[in-house]
């Protein structure tokens, strides 16, 4: 052997250096853009706020996005998910292996803007949702809940981050972007027994504190829960075309703000009542 290369062999060489190189620059070119996020700036440390499904009646929750750039194409969803489970017990007594997860299946469902009643696209995957902490001893027992906290912020809940990759999918400028799952008593197909889907709530881009006065000097409890959201975050990338509204399937008339009670579709709009930087926390990419 002289270490030479035949003529045939050097054709297919180079063809097959030629063929990597275009897969580099094709691959290279089609790689994910972020055309949506809606996420706090910095990312709460003890967890975002979040609405429950089972504790607010609630079947389908998501909001209208409108996406930035061009970038359309296998979109990847990003779902803030915060879950308060505990493996065993409640309050004090909450303990949960470290690691121990649950599973969920959940489903991102991509609406046309004003059609609501079947999907364009729609995602069903089960995720293992881990269970929050078990409670410290140096936090405080809240009221009326009767919960404790863990580590060194005494958090309540345990941050996930679940994903949809749709591939095949193409998005359009705007969409309505919704997420479903079922608890004891509420969903498409009710379990109708407890579990930890009961406690798995969905975060929402906002920021919540005590109305003034009615903190509790000695307990930092805030009396009779009258939170206010100060929140005036916009998304970082892309925009919230309805900002005081969002998407609900819910009977409970207390957060559907005078929308049509039961079925998927945009809150209503009252003087006490709007979804204003209460946004679904969000991200998506896109090719």
């Amino acid at each position: 052997m002289t270490g030479r290369i035949p003529q045939r062999a050097a054709l297919l060489v180079v063809a097959m250096l030629a063929a990597g190189a275009l897969s580099a620059l094709v691959a290279g070119a089609a790689s994910a853009q972020l055309v949506y996020k809606n996420v706090p700036t910095p990312r709460p440390k003890a967890g975002f706020p979040a609405l429950g499904f089972e504790s607010d009646s609630v079947a389908e929750f998501g909001g209208e996005v409108e996406f930035a750039g061009t970038a359309r194409e296998n979109p990847t969803v990003t779902v803030y998910m915060e879950s308060y489970a505990c493996q065993t017990g409640s309050g004090a007594a909450c303990t949960s292996t470290p690691g121990a997860t649950f599973p969920v299946p959940i489903t991102l469902s991509i609406y046309q803007v004003g059609s609501y009643g079947a999907p364009a696209d729609q995602l069903t995957q089960t995720f293992n949702i881990p269970y929050r902490p078990s409670a410290s001893a140096d936090c405080p027992l809240e009221l009326p809940e009767h919960v404790k906290g863990y580590g060194k912020l005494c958090a309540f809940a345990k941050t996930a981050k679940i994903k949809f990759k749709l591939l095949g999918a193409t998005l359009p400028a705007r969409a309505v972007l919704a997420v479903a799952y079922n608890t004891e008593n509420y969903g498409k197909e009710p379990t109708g027994v407890g579990g930890p889907y009961n406690s798995l709530n969905v975060a929402v881009n906002a920021n919540y504190v005590c109305a003034p006065g009615k903190e509790n000097p000695v307990t930092k409890e805030c009396e009779g829960e009258d939170y206010i959201n100060v929140s005036t975050e916009a998304p970082s990338v892309g925009a919230d075309p309805l900002p005081e509204q969002v998407f609900l399937n819910t009977t409970y008339s207390a957060i559907d703000c005078g929308g049509t009670l039961g079925s998927f579709g945009p809150t209503g709009i009252e003087p006490t009542c709007n979804w204003k930087f209460e946004q679904p926390a969000f991200e998506v990419k896109a090719k």
